[in-house]
C-alpha cells in the first residue's frame, strides 16, 4: 500500500509543480475572459468541473442547461462562484490544502484527469 501511494505521489508531484507554475502566470483578466465565454469547449467545462470539485462546490438543477455544452452545470456554477471573483479564487488555489483532499474528490478528479476528453493538449488548445 505504501509503494502504491509513493507511485501515485510520484505521478502527481510533477503535475502539482506545473499547476503552481501556471497559477503564478495567471492574471485576473484570464478569469474574466473565461467567465464571459458563451459556449465553452469541453476541456474548459471539465476544467471548471474539476475546480468546483476541488473547492467543494456542487452543481444544482438550477445550474444545468444555462450554458451550451455544460451538461452537468459546473461551468455555470464556476462562473457564479469562482470566476466572478478572480482574486479570491486565485487565493483559494494558492492556499489550497492539498494534504487533506477527501478521497471522493480525488476519485472524481482523477476520473476526469484520466479521460481522453481532458488531455494537456486539449486544455492548451481550448482557449
Amino acid at each position: 500500500m505504501k509503494n502504491e501511494a509513493e507511485l501515485e505521489l510520484g505521478k502527481a508531484t510533477p503535475l502539482l509543480e506545473e499547476a503552481a507554475r501556471v497559477l503564478k502566470e495567471l492574471k485576473k483578466d484570464d478569469f474574466y475572459f473565461m467567465a464571459a465565454i458563451k459556449k465553452p469547449t469541453p476541456a474548459v467545462v471539465l476544467g471548471m468541473e474539476i475546480s468546483c470539485y476541488m473547492m467543494g462546490l456542487k452543481a444544482k438543477k438550477t445550474n444545468i442547461g444555462k450554458v451550451e455544452g455544460d451538461t452537468n452545470g459546473y461551468f455555470d456554477l464556476a462562473r457564479s462562484n469562482l470566476l466572478n471573483n478572480p482574486g479570491q479564487f486565485m487565493q483559494k488555489m494558492i492556499d489550497f490544502d492539498k494534504e487533506n483532499i477527501p478521497e471522493a474528490t480525488v476519485k472524481r478528479v482523477n476520473a476526469i484527469l484520466n479521460s481522453e476528453d481532458f488531455s494537456i493538449e486539449k486544455v492548451k488548445n481550448a482557449s
